[in-house]
């Protein structure tokens, strides 16, 4: 008798320690049979013993992540050269316009030549300067220009003109005007550079592992149960 009330209690022990691992193998399988996802808790979950798990969710966020933000760009150093060898030009161009009259037309056709659309009040502006102050401008310009193509200028598409206000807050509306004519897009996007980079940072992902500690609060009275 004493040996079949052994058995049983064996049996009892085993089957109980079984229900109480399967019970608490991971935070779903805590409420599962209690809650369904939506639900709110109705008191406070705690873990009774320690476990660890795999986040698939978490690491489908990670890569969703990823994929949504990651943006590879190549920047293009044969523009920034050409820009600077087309300020060159234009203030040479310059130098050599000497209007006998103040006829807009001679202007016009002179921005027609040069091919750098400017105002011609911009332009006379730039010609009633002294050689210096000439010099300082272009200067300035190609200073701010080699500033803004370190940064990558990706332009924007509605309006591939427009400077960032960080670049052209302590410049004058003349300094602006002839950098917007000159400025171009240095910076392209790099699709197979992208999809590249997306598939690295992926792979180096790994395992999410959740470690849950007992005495740990799982859930909260009034969490909303989700999947994760």
């Amino acid at each position: 008798m004493k040996n079949i009330n052994e058995n049983i209690n064996a049996r009892l022990i085993v089957l109980i320690s079984i229900l109480f691992v399967f019970t608490v193998f991971s935070k779903v399988n805590l409420v599962k049979n209690s809650y369904q996802e939506g639900d709110s808790a109705k008191k406070d979950v705690i873990a009774p013993i320690s476990i660890e798990y795999e986040d698939e969710v978490k690491r489908e966020q990670i890569i969703r992540e990823i994929e949504n933000t990651t943006k590879v760009y190549r920047r293009d150093y044969s523009v920034e050269e050409q820009v600077f060898k087309d300020i060159e030009s234009y203030f040479e161009k310059i130098s050599k316009f000497e209007p006998e009259t103040q006829d807009e037309e001679l202007f016009i056709e002179f921005i027609k030549e040069s091919g750098v659309i400017l105002d011609t009040n911009y332009l006379k502006e730039i010609l009633s300067m002294s050689v210096e102050k000439r010099d300082e401008l272009k200067e300035k310009i190609k200073v701010k220009l080699q500033e803004l193509f370190n940064k990558g200028f990706k332009g924007d598409p509605e309006n591939p003109k427009e400077l960032p206000f960080s670049i052209k807050r302590d410049m004058r509306r003349l300094e602006i005007a002839v950098m917007q004519a000159f400025i171009k897009q240095n910076d392209f996007y790099d699709a197979r550079a992208t999809q590249e980079s997306i598939k690295s940072r992926i792979e180096n992902i790994g395992n999410i592992k959740v470690t849950i500690n007992a005495g740990d609060t799982v859930l909260k009275k009034g969490d909303i149960i989700k999947k994760s």
